[in-house]
């Protein structure tokens, strides 16, 4: 197959994480952009996420990145009606002695922006956690989520109108131009060439990477939700449940999405079902009223489940590999979507050799061979 079209990057995956990229390029002063999406944007672990751009994980990464995806994400839903920020507020819930531990341990790691709280204290503000099962809370006031779908789609939308080429199809092979200058990129219906090519491709990075003989250090993961009514109305804040292997927030229309079961490591990413598993239901089933009373009888009204990628370290790879204009993207641990703005913006940094103003080291995927071995973990759900 003859090499039909020229870009000056082509970026692989169409989730929010490539969209992100794609935009950051272009307005950054690349010229012309390609982004390639096997199947449709938000299809994947992005859009079957639950939206958590702010929680108390924030903490563990470096202020300017946090600061700079909440106020790219304010701009873009100021830009789009679809696209609402919920302000909540964390709570990071304590069942066993451990858990009280480790919320005294975290509590001391910040504690200008976490407060740590009793059981009784709780209870005694009202609080609609279940008082005789929660023995403390690590809260944090500044959460936001969102649609995590609505959000991707607009990042879409926006670099569509910045002048990327959006293709749905499946990158089929890589390989390095004959010159050594460049690459081709090959899909079932055509050939690219391109000078850049950046792996923004979630579960399949690995693969992708791959083609080029790049091994990468991520292994991706099942991230499962149910979403859970109510017999009587209730109000409850965004929560997180270590001990429980659970966390959730409210919905729109007053469901409780629950999450977990984001421990267990998928071997092959095209045959994943996105549908929760039985026993992540049973789990929930069983677990989600130590969480909150309200919680014991409610029924089930939806689930899915969706491909997350994890790293030996739990923070993603971004930046240029071992092959010279080939970039990684990926391995975001479950917050790809509120981690997006600022993986496109250094993405673009590093593309065009600009001084960035994040720090790059913790992301550089040269701190790993590709070859570790390495358990697989979940910021939301494990201490």
């Amino acid at each position: 197959m003859s090499t039909e079209f020229t870009y000056d990057a082509v970026v692989v995956g169409g989730g929010v994480i490539g969209a992100s990229c794609a935009w950051h390029l272009l307005d950054a002063g690349v010229d012309d952009v390609l982004l390639l999406e096997k199947d449709r944007p938000a299809s994947k672990a992005s859009g079957r996420a639950a939206g958590h751009l702010s929680t108390y994980t924030s903490r563990k990464f470096e202020e300017p990145i946090r600061r700079y995806a909440i106020d790219f994400h304010r701009r873009l839903a100021a830009d789009h009606g679809s696209i609402d920020l919920h302000e909540d507020v964390d709570h990071v819930l304590a069942h066993s002695q451990r858990g009280v531990e480790r919320l005294r341990e975290l509590h001391e790691l910040d504690p200008e922006r976490l407060s740590l709280v009793s059981g009784p204290d709780l209870a005694e503000a009202g609080s609609p956690f279940n008082a005789d099962e929660v023995l403390a809370a690590l809260v944090y006031d500044s959460a936001v989520h969102t649609d995590p779908y609505a959000l991707t789609m607009a990042l879409v939308s926006e670099a569509e109108d910045a002048g990327a080429t959006v293709r749905l199809e499946e990158v089929t092979g890589l390989d390095r131009a004959g010159s050594g200058d460049g690459f081709t990129v090959t899909t079932a219906a055509d050939a690219y060439a391109a000078d850049v090519v950046v792996n923004a491709a979630g579960a399949w990075s690995g693969t992708v990477g791959s083609m080029l003989d790049v091994p990468l250090p991520v292994k991706p993961r099942t991230s499962q939700i149910a979403v859970l009514e109510t017999h009587e109305p209730i109000e409850i804040p965004m929560f997180h449940c270590p001990d429980l292997g659970l966390y959730g927030r409210q919905e729109l229309n007053g469901d409780v999405l629950v999450g977990g079961g984001t421990s267990t490591e998928i071997p092959d990413p095209d045959a994943f079902s996105t549908r929760a598993r039985e026993a992540f239901l049973r789990e929930v089933s069983e677990r989600s009223w130590r969480i909150a009373d309200a919680l014991d009888d409610a029924r089930l009204v939806n689930d899915w489940a969706g491909r997350c990628t994890a790293t030996p370290d739990r923070r993603p790879l971004i930046g240029e590999t071992a092959v010279p204009g080939f970039y990684v993207c990926a391995g975001f641990n479950g917050g790809g979507v509120a981690r997006s703005p600022f993986a496109g913006r250094l993405i673009a940094d590093l593309v065009t050799g600009v001084d960035t103003d994040f720090a790059t080291e913790p992301y550089d995927p040269s701190r790993f061979s590709g070859t570790e071995s390495f358990g697989v973990k979940s910021a939301s759900t494990d201490w």
